[in-house]
Parts: C-alpha cells; structure tokens; sequence
C-alpha cells in the first residue's frame, strides 16, 4: 500500500512547505524524531517569523483597494502618441508612445473620463481617439481618473 502525499494550501500559511505535507498513514499522528529532525533546524522559528511577516504584509497588499485620483492634463496641439483602450470602467490609457508629449504626465492605465470638459467616461476608444484627434489643432485639456495605491 502507497502512501499518498496532499499539501495543505491556505491563505494563511501563504505558502507549503515540507511541515504541511500531511500522509495518510499510522505514521500522521506519531512523526518519529528522525522525520522531525529531517524537516527542522536551528532556523525554523526564525524563517516561520519571517513567513508569516511576508504574507502578513502580501494579505494587506491585495485586501487594500486604491484610491481613484481625478486630474486634469493639457495636452499641446498635435499627436498626442498615447494608445487607447476600450475596458469595462472606460476609455483606458494602453501605452505612451516614447517621444509623447504627455510622457510624464499621462499613465498607463489612466481612464479618460472627459476631453475638453465633454465626458467621455463610457465611450469606446475608438470615439475618444476621434474627439481627440478632431480637436488636435489646439491645447486639449485631458480629465484622467488614476489608481493611487499610496495611504
């Protein structure tokens, strides 16, 4: 008879390791000392303090929601070398080109919700690249709605 071998996931332990091997034989309730000592060290307090540390501070990283930060950005006449999205929340920034003149000022993943104060917070990239591109002979103002992960 084999035995088998499951790992014990929890968002908890954040991550196995051999302790949360469990097997399914006599042998789960009485480890003997040469299976303790095979799988534990001098270390093995320091490094658990160091595991729970890491997914203490990894469980705050994904259960903080950012903060949307509204901003204005005028754009100088011409091209503006920004590519557009369409995206469930928007008219989304995809990427800047490298000799934008909105590198800097303009993000990936900012959502364009107005242009020139007309919102635009549900329209397709495709209309908003129109109404830009349509108004390329002077300054724009650009309204931007962007992601801060900062306190």
């Amino acid at each position: 008879m084999s035995s088998q071998q499951s790992y014990a996931y929890s968002l908890e332990d954040g991550i196995v390791s051999p302790k949360s091997i469990s097997r399914d034989n006599k042998r789960d309730a009485q480890r003997s000392e040469a299976d303790s000592s095979a799988f534990s060290s001098e270390y093995d307090d320091n490094d658990t303090n160091v595991v729970d540390q890491m997914t203490r501070t990894v469980a705050t990283f994904i259960d903080k929601q950012p903060k949307r930060v509204k901003r204005e950005v005028f754009a100088p006449a011409g091209k503006l070398g920004i590519i557009v999205d369409t995206s469930s929340d928007g008219p989304i920034v995809h990427s800047i080109k490298a000799d934008s003149p909105l590198v800097g000022k303009v993000f990936t993943g900012d959502y364009i919700i107005a242009v020139d104060d007309e919102d635009t917070s549900d329209w397709s990239a495709h209309y908003v690249t129109k109404l830009v591109a349509r108004k390329s002979g002077s300054v724009r103002k650009l309204t931007l709605m962007s992601n801060n992960w900062d306190d």
